[in-house]
């Protein structure tokens, strides 16, 4: 069944469920970093909670296994995305074309500017 084979309101509602789901989860984690470091050290902890120090190395690495394992089939679940929206409705295709093209683009100024500051970036 295609969004299109539903009624209108259904369609409305859906569109509606995941803007609010994407749009909710980019505002946890921006509300989530706000003095996130005071915030954690004031909440009574279990006893096998691991030192506040931890968790930047930890989540640095954890980040960083999830940015190769998606930069690994990142390109290609996106033009297979493409693909597969395209094939059931070309609009919803074509309205994916600009991702792809800013993720082509995200990824080629990340690359410019880890070589132009070495310094910085490492």
């Amino acid at each position: 069944m295609t969004t299109l084979s539903l009624p209108r309101s259904r369609q409305l509602i859906g569109l509606a469920g995941w803007l609010t789901l994407c749009f909710s989860t980019a505002g946890v984690g921006a509300v989530a970093s706000v003095n996130a470091k005071a915030f954690y050290s004031g909440l009574a902890q279990p006893s096998w909670a691991p030192p506040d120090w931890l968790f930047g190395p930890v989540w640095t690495r954890l980040f960083a296994m999830m940015a190769v394992a998606a930069w690994l089939v990142l390109w290609g679940l996106i033009a297979l995305t493409c693909a597969a929206f395209w094939s059931i409705r070309p609009l919803a295709g074509a309205l994916l074309l600009p991702y792809l093209a800013w993720v082509a683009f995200a990824s080629c100024l990340n690359w410019t500017l880890w070589q132009t500051n070495p310094a910085l970036l490492g």
